[in-house]
């Protein structure tokens, strides 16, 4: 994880900031470490670089093992292809952008959708609630834009940090309310 990931999301239990307790880092990824609560001290690990708030995915096993397994079969940059950005944009209604904006993919799997975001400058905060995230971190970990979060949606510091330009997908569409 990336510390500027805490600038848009807060302790599930409290909604209040999180401080960062980082054991290893590579480059600009927190590798290992922990994510505490600064109010009641409730301590999340960081492991491969993802904080973890669920013991186990069992209940997204099947998708983390899929993930994990083919990570790199539906990535336009691997496969040579360029489905997963046309379907982004013509089947999601997304629309590239020559600047940057805060995108959150939920459901992002291995990072299909996810890499097309990046390549346009976003700045995305990824959720996924199986142990994909490992994929995805294998696939784009060390771009700087890219955040991952796992198990449950990041919530906002303050109600204008997602307003005014968020834009939410996942494989069924969630958008913002902006044409």
């Amino acid at each position: 994880m990336k510390q500027e990931l805490l600038q848009w999301v807060v302790c599930p239990r409290d909604l209040g900031r999180f401080e960062l307790i980082a054991i290893r880092r590579k480059k600009c990824e927190i590798e290992s470490g922990a994510l505490v609560c600064a109010t009641f001290g409730t301590g999340y690990p960081v492991v491969r670089g993802v904080p973890r708030f669920v013991k186990s995915d069992d209940y997204a096993l099947s998708f983390g093992l899929q993930w994990n397994r083919h990570a790199e079969v539906q990535l336009d940059s691997r496969n040579g292809t360029r489905f997963s950005r046309n379907r982004f944009y013509n089947d999601y209604g997304m629309a590239a952008s020559s600047t940057r904006r805060l995108v959150l993919d939920v459901g992002y799997g291995a990072g299909r959708f996810s890499e097309i975001a990046l390549s346009d400058l976003a700045e995305l905060v990824a959720v996924d609630l199986s142990s994909a995230v490992d994929a995805a971190y294998k696939n784009l970990g060390t771009h700087p834009r890219f955040h991952r979060w796992p198990t449950i949606i990041p919530r906002p510091r303050r109600r204008q940090s997602l307003a005014g330009g968020v834009e939410l997908y996942s494989h069924y569409l969630v958008r913002s309310g902006r044409k």
